[in-house]
């Protein structure tokens, strides 16, 4: 499983929903496998399959990656999509990716490659 960063000031939401509905993996199934986290903003909307979080700065970002991974998996989710408009550099997205790549499964684990990855979506760094 890997984390991935995509960022960019305008089109990040064309982008996310092109790889939540038709991922180009033919491992996956997007209906089934993908699932999505908007920390505070409902601008973004798909109709299901996603979370709106609004983070509350007490809670630890890598608190709430593993929170964030734990209801991922408990739904069968593989492919974990994150949207936010803080920029990389951020104490919240730098503490997503740190948290990710701490709790998540390595492809190779046990040759378990049924995991999917992590794509969050935010603003360049300032």
């Amino acid at each position: 499983m890997k984390v991935f960063t995509i960022e960019a000031e305008q089109g990040k939401y064309i982008v996310l929903e092109t790889l939540m509905n038709h991922f180009p993996d033919s491992r996956y199934t997007a209906e089934k496998d993908n699932v999505a986290f908007v920390f505070d903003d409902v601008t973004v909307s798909f109709l299901n399959r996603t979370f709106y979080l609004k983070w509350d700065k007490i809670t630890p970002p890598e608190k709430v990656a593993h929170n964030i991974c734990t209801r991922a998996f408990a739904y069968r989710f593989k492919n974990i999509f994150i949207y936010t408009n803080e920029p990389k550099n951020s104490t919240l997205v730098d503490g997503l990716i740190s948290g990710f790549k701490a709790h998540l499964i390595p492809d190779d684990f046990q040759g378990n490659y049924a995991w999917g990855n992590v794509f969050v979506f935010c603003q360049p760094s300032d």
